[in-house]
């Protein structure tokens, strides 16, 4: 779902699940942009409800953090009902690397 976002957005396409290594561990990002430094988590409650995932949620951030990575966290509910908001979000983040209107 989130990658039918990204294209009706415009947004360059990621790479999905990539291993990246980060802070000493391998981890697989959701979606990278190597450019941009930036990494997109989707989360739903399914998958990252408990409260085990909760935690390993929080490390792997501070992981991707630590190397030197700008980590957003989304909700399936976010790219289901609020996609524009999401979208807009992003183009913030391509914008620091491109600059304002690129």
């Amino acid at each position: 779902m989130f990658l039918g976002l990204r294209r009706r957005a415009g947004l360059p396409r990621p790479e999905v699940n990539v291993p990246l290594e980060a802070a000493g561990l391998r981890l697989r990002p959701d979606f990278l942009w190597r450019e941009a430094r930036l990494i997109i988590e989707t989360d739903s409650r399914e998958f990252h409800g408990t409260a085990s995932a909760f935690e390993l949620d929080r490390e792997r951030e501070q992981r991707f953090f630590a190397a030197g990575w700008q980590v957003v966290r989304c909700t399936w509910r976010q790219v289901e009902h609020n996609p524009q908001a999401l979208i807009r979000l992003l183009r913030t983040g391509f914008e620091k690397v491109d600059g304002p209107g690129t």
